[in-house]
């Protein structure tokens, strides 16, 4: 994972680390992201991903979620990057979710 997906120190941003839609409040007016402790330095994808596998469902919303976001057009690099944290996010919830049904037993 390591040598496709490059861990850049420079480019870590403050990250929530912990986005579901219960932490995420909306008062008519702004966006409040709550329940801030588990947050850190982290990749920018991070927190994108996570917010991605909740409301983005087709390559224009992918593109217009990802141009809100750097201002811009992503290009290939930032859709590159950002298709790799989607798909290690899946695996990494699918894992947790294993483990929250597993019983120990044999089924």
């Amino acid at each position: 994972m390591a040598k496709v997906y490059p861990r850049n120190e420079a480019e870590l941003v403050s990250s929530h680390n912990d986005l579901k839609p219960e932490n995420v409040l909306f008062d008519g007016e702004r966006v409040w992201l709550v329940d801030w402790e588990a947050s850190f330095l982290n990749d920018r994808y991070a927190d994108l991903s996570v917010v991605a596998n909740f409301i983005v469902t087709t390559e224009a919303e992918e593109e217009a979620y990802l141009r809100s976001y750097f201002g811009k057009a992503a290009g290939d690099y930032r859709l590159a990057r950002f298709y790799l944290m989607r798909q290690v996010l899946h695996m990494f919830y699918a894992m947790v979710f294993v483990l929250i049904g597993w019983s120990g037993k044999p089924i």
